[in-house]
């Protein structure tokens, strides 16, 4: 199941969260910024250069790969965020 949200839905959404848990009225116009964590994996590769597999999955280099940081302005409008759900009900 694909479920798709546009960022002024997920923006009332984020506004309703804020309310009701800290008792707050957000303005819809409020300046926001979003801040994402992304994991990026460095692989461990063989002397010959072709990268290491275990089971067939390539063999991730823990003290090489790092967490990137990326910050940017929230433009309601011009996001679609997609969540994809195994498992779910997929009669959509």
């Amino acid at each position: 199941m694909v479920i798709h949200l546009d960022g002024w839905e997920i923006g009332d959404a984020v506004r309703a969260y804020i309310k009701k848990k800290y008792g707050v009225e957000v303005s819809p116009d409020a300046e926001s910024w979003v801040s994402i964590n992304q994991y990026k994996a460095a692989y461990k590769y063989n002397k010959s250069g072709s990268m290491k597999k275990k089971k067939g999955f390539p063999v991730v280099d823990e003290e090489k790969s790092s967490t990137v940081k990326h910050t940017f302005r929230y433009p309601e409008g011009n996001m679609t965020y997609e969540f994809y759900l195994e498992g779910a009900n997929d009669e959509d």
